[in-house]
């Protein structure tokens, strides 16, 4: 890699070179302080057309899906995704952060089976600091456009809504930045084109010292060993055009610019992320996390169904709005609720109201970097 030399540009552009060692070169992961702003794997591969159902994804029939995804063959799952020459040479532009910027470079082999180590280069950016803001998309899908005796929901909608309203009412709180407008995508609003759309919109405004915080309530799946979200545009059978998968949502998350990030998901299995992102922040990649802080709640695990209904909200948001409004989550009485206290006390606090109704939920919290103030002055 390129030594990047000190810099008061607005863009950076970095570039590498990766030689084959022997086994090929297959996948090139870069990151920009340990946030992934480059890479082209898929993960996992994409999904093609179902004719499953919403009704058909219950927890036994995750876990049957789990077990076949399990038995298919080590060769047919690690296949090459791309083929390469033996020495590949590349560049990426990137918008730095005042201050220090580490750009690391990992590679894989042809089969995506070994990962070499990460190589690194640092400078130093003497642009002027401009204030941090906090950007806020709620998404919440009660109603989809298939039979609504098949796939309605009862609180998914009022769930974004009531967060939305959270932020609104407490803008002069927020402990990351200046609030901007919130965006709130309901029912026919919140097809899969909407959704993407407004995510583009986000690549296109925020910058690195930003945070953005996405909630979205809506169906869930875990389908072919991925999680995905269901969007409006579900007619009564499940596929690329009515859904967004957790390869998606990483690639979503790698192209906008802030390198502070919650995503919020309160739907049945979205404990599936997990799988997918603990491939990609590793425990190496927590060292050079800097400032990042790329934090996801997922409301329940991965054989579990997201309770809808629990005084007037989903129970994870209940949970959550309650944490926040009170400051209940406040666990070192520094008037601030962080993202690390906020995600404990949602998993402390979900299972034990779950079983007072007869319902089995833990929420699933995955957190890497630094930690983030939300609320603060309770």
């Amino acid at each position: 890699m390129e030594p990047v030399a000190d810099s008061a540009a607005g863009r950076v552009r970095v570039s590498y070179s990766i030689d084959n060692a022997g086994g090929g070169i297959g996948e090139i992961r870069v990151f920009h302080n340990g946030k992934l702003v480059r890479s082209d794997g898929e993960y996992p591969v994409k999904r093609g057309e179902s004719t499953a159902s919403l009704k058909e994804f219950t927890p036994a029939a995750v876990t049957r899906g789990l077990a076949a995804f399990a038995a298919q063959s080590q060769g047919e799952r690690s296949a090459p995704a791309l083929m390469r020459p033996d020495r590949v040479g590349e560049s990426i532009e990137i918008v730095p952060v005042p201050g220090d910027n580490e750009i690391s470079v990992t590679a894989f082999n042809r089969n995506n089976t070994v990962q070499s180590r990460i190589h690194a280069a640092r400078f130093n950016s003497s642009r002027v600091a401009e204030p941090p803001r906090v950007f806020v998309l709620a998404i919440g899908i009660d109603r989809f456009r298939g039979k609504p005796e098949d796939s309605a929901l009862a609180y998914a909608v009022k769930d974004a809504q009531n967060m939305a309203a959270l932020m609104r009412d407490h803008a002069k709180r927020m402990g990351a930045g200046e609030l901007q407008p919130v965006r709130v995508l309901d029912n026919e609003r919140a097809t899969r084109a909407g959704i993407m759309e407004a995510f583009a919109d986000l690549a296109r405004n925020t910058r690195p010292q930003d945070t953005l915080i996405v909630f979205i309530a809506t169906h869930g799946v875990f389908d072919s060993g991925t999680y995905a979200l269901v969007t409006h545009d579900y007619e009564g059978t499940l596929g690329p055009a009515s859904t967004i998968n957790a390869g998606e949502l990483i690639d979503i998350s790698k192209r906008i610019p802030a390198q502070r990030q919650l995503l919020i998901l309160d739907t049945c299995h979205s404990g599936g992320l997990d799988g997918t992102l603990a491939g990609l922040y590793d425990a190496r990649m927590s060292l050079i996390a800097r400032n990042v802080g790329l934090h996801t709640f997922a409301s329940a695990g991965t054989l579990q169904e997201a309770l809808d209904g629990f005084e007037g909200n989903g129970l994870f948001t209940h949970v959550l709005l309650q944490g926040l409004r009170a400051g209940d989550a406040d666990a070192n009485k520094d008037r601030t609720v962080t993202v690390f206290e906020l995600g404990d006390y949602a998993r402390q606090t979900v299972p034990g109201l779950a079983r007072k109704v007869g319902h089995r939920q833990t929420p699933l919290i995955m957190k890497f970097g630094r930690d983030l103030p939300l609320m603060t002055g309770y």
